[in-house]
């Protein structure tokens, strides 16, 4: 494999690694066609199902090192809300890492990745609560780094979080590994879970609600 690939790849899974806060923190959007490097730019491609979908508000894109990637977002239009979602196959870290010595090779494209597509409906009132808790968190946005905080850490396990919202430019924030007991953390679990509910076709109920009055509690108790 090239050295510049080895230094993009390590570039990718090294971002923001701040030390970690009760807030998320700024990032490059992921509506940008050029988002990030080619293996960001494969992920948003291979995950539009869900990211790209006009009707689509709020994403979370959610990057694990050891298992697949996923998207996992909360669509409204005319009224109805929903939580769509795409993930791999395969995890598409895997495919490319190998594509990158065969392109070099053989002249060869990345592959083409076959994804798992879902939408299940979703309670006006909660897709609502979620559109504002999103909202918040993004608005509250910043970086990690003042006299009291550690110089950011590096290392490659662990699970990086994008979070996004269309509203004006877009806002976007981030998140790696979060503690559960923190509001990206309540967020985290949230996306986890409204992913599991898309892939399995049922709807949200208490495994949504609980982390969601979790952190509707702790960005009230900030205000």
């Amino acid at each position: 494999m090239r050295i510049p690939a080895l230094i993009a790849l390590f570039a990718f899974f090294t971002f923001p690694m701040a030390h970690a806060g009760d807030h998320l923190e700024p990032v490059g959007s992921i509506y940008n066609p050029k988002w990030h490097d080619e293996y960001g730019n494969l992920i948003r491609q291979s995950l539009s199902p869900a990211i790209s979908d006009r009707y689509v508000f709020a994403t979370a894109l959610v990057i694990p090192s050891f298992s697949e990637e996923f998207a996992v977002s909360i669509k409204m239009s005319g009224g109805d809300y929903s939580i769509v979602g795409a993930t791999p196959e395969k995890q598409i870290w895997i495919d490319y890492r190998e594509a990158l010595g065969e392109r070099e090779e053989l002249n060869e494209s990345l592959p083409e990745i076959p994804i798992i597509s879902c939408e299940v409906p979703l309670s006006p009132d909660m897709g609502s609560r979620l559109l504002d808790v999103w909202f918040e968190m993004l608005r509250r946005t910043k970086y990690p780094y003042d006299d009291k905080l550690e110089p950011p850490h590096v290392g490659l396990d662990g699970t990086n979080y994008l979070f996004a919202m269309k509203t004006g430019k877009g806002m976007v924030g981030t998140t790696r590994s979060p503690d559960e007991a923190t509001k990206p953390g309540y967020l985290a679990e949230i996306a986890h879970n409204l992913a599991d509910s898309c892939f399995s076709g049922t709807q949200p109920s208490l495994n949504i609600l609980d982390p969601l009055e979790k952190l509707e509690a702790a960005l009230a108790s900030d205000n």
